[in-house]
């Protein structure tokens, strides 16, 4: 009766594989980026990094201000927070590929 219960466990354990183990999430890898502004409009150059990470940009209307920057070899998520931190502007992703900006924190 033993031998009959371990060849069924055995048999079932084959025809019913493990379910797979979900693939790792993608972790999004951005571009290197240059950045030499002078006093350029901080909007125009946060699109720019937007475009540069493949995200859509929306902006409400307190963002303002001008950059002066010289960043080299800088992954442009990582430009991108910077900017933002030294303008004091607060950001959050939506729907996965679009960034909104809000004014001075």
């Amino acid at each position: 009766m033993r031998v009959f219960v371990l060849i069924i466990a055995l048999l079932a354990s084959l025809l019913c594989p493990l379910p797979a183990l979900a693939a790792p999430t993608k972790v999004p890898t951005y571009p290197l980026v240059r950045i030499d502004y002078r006093g350029a409009d901080l909007v125009y150059v946060l699109r720019e990094l937007a475009t540069a990470m493949h995200m859509n940009l929306v902006a409400d209307r307190t963002v303002q201000g001008t950059v002066t920057a010289d960043l080299r070899n800088v992954r442009a998520d990582r430009a991108f927070r910077l900017i933002a931190t030294v303008h004091n502007l607060t950001w959050q992703t939506m729907y996965g590929n679009t960034i909104v900006v809000s004014g001075p924190r």
